[in-house]
């Protein structure tokens, strides 16, 4: 389907901007500054402004969605200069409300348009689809990310991904006009349990945002090492959401699947806190990034099913969730580290907030008059 390979393809030039420089903004701070206050601050603004972002897109009259994305990408573009100009004192929270906006403005668009064109019979493998093509990118992009900055250091490697961006921004402007998108924020209609688990989603992805680097930068200083360590778990986790989005697709059942992955990515997690060298910590990584979009994808998957027609409200009001989980995952990390514990006991914080997924499993009617497409 053209549509849906032409998304895959702003998204493919995102995750290559993302995958080479984005994963390198923990690294940079973290070098810099010696401590990880830094990253804490900009990641904090960044997902506290895409939760409100999120909000406010659902409070505000829409336009051609290419523009919308395209803004996305150049606020991006813009953050990588900030960070590596600006101190680290005051630095990250300009650059993290750039980084934050992004989110919704690219991402609402790009998932609301990919889940149009999906019905209940391929819903699963298509929207699989979109984590598939953003891990694959990541094969490429922190190997290439950490050859720049061993040859051109952080300047380097950040001038490529404001190249890609402005690249991305042009494709978007280039193209055909998108019509307009209208968002509505609706908790109630989501449910208690499809609320509890992307929160929960959001609480393990906002913890792992900062556990994962802290950790691995304790193991491997050197960029370059970094990238292809970080390259080497890249695929394994969206071709297993595809295969078993086939299988979701078949038997209409998307709970069983959240289960698994919240069990599987809590095992993992599990591993990864008591790891005590780094061959054990490869290996309880390399599970764990084959386990952790399982759950997300089926959550997502659930929500679509669930708002049946009126999928760009399942998407706002599952990025207002996801995000304001982040926010919590990410303080919740902070206050492990307060208490004088390893970064390794942050994946703990993973494990819990895995779990918590599997509260979207339960099986809930889509709402009378609004008929699953």
């Amino acid at each position: 389907m053209r549509a849906y390979r032409v998304l895959l393809v702003y998204q493919s030039l995102l995750a290559l901007g993302v995958t080479t420089s984005g994963t390198f903004i923990p690294f940079f701070y973290l070098e810099r500054s010696g401590g990880l206050l830094p990253t804490i601050e900009f990641f904090l603004v960044g997902f506290a402004m895409a939760a409100a972002g999120s909000w406010a897109l659902t409070r505000l009259p829409q336009r051609d969605s290419r523009r919308v994305m395209a803004a996305g990408v150049l606020l991006y573009a813009a953050a990588l200069p900030t960070i590596l100009l600006l101190p680290s004192d005051t630095g990250p929270f300009p650059a993290g409300l750039a980084w934050g906006l992004m989110i919704p403005l690219f991402f609402l668009p790009l998932n609301t348009l990919t889940a149009e064109l999906t019905k209940e019979g391929d819903r699963a493998v298509m929207l699989g689809g979109l984590f598939l093509g953003f891990t694959a990118v990541g094969i490429v992009g922190p190997t290439l990310g950490g050859f720049l900055v061993s040859v051109g250091g952080y300047a380097a490697n950040f001038a490529f991904g404001m190249a890609v961006f402005v690249l991305a921004a042009g494709v978007l402007m280039v193209s055909p006009p998108w019509p307009a998108i209208t968002y509505r924020l609706d908790l109630r209609r989501m449910g208690a349990r499809l609320c509890a688990g992307s929160l929960a989603q959001g609480g393990m992805e906002g913890a792992l945002t900062l556990a994962a680097p802290a950790v691995l930068f304790t193991h491997l200083q050197s960029p370059q090492g970094l990238g292809l360590f970080l390259s080497a778990f890249a695929v394994a986790g969206g071709v297993t959401t595809i295969l078993l989005g086939r299988i979701s697709d078949r038997i209409r059942r998307r709970g069983r699947f959240i289960v698994l992955g919240s069990g599987l990515t809590s095992a993992a997690a599990v591993g990864v806190a008591i790891s005590g060298d780094l061959a054990q910590y490869a290996a309880a990584n390399s599970f764990l990034q084959l386990a952790f979009v399982i759950g997300p994808l089926f959550l997502f998957t659930a929500a679509v099913d669930r708002f049946g027609h009126d999928k760009a409200d399942a998407v706002a009001t599952r990025e207002v969730l996801l995000n304001s989980g982040r926010v919590i995952g990410l303080l919740a990390f902070w206050g492990v580290l307060a208490a004088g514990l390893s970064p390794l006991a942050g994946f703990g914080i993973v494990a819990l907030s895995a779990l918590g997924m599997a509260a979207g499993s339960a099986r809930e009617g889509t709402p009378r008059g609004n008929v699953a497409a």
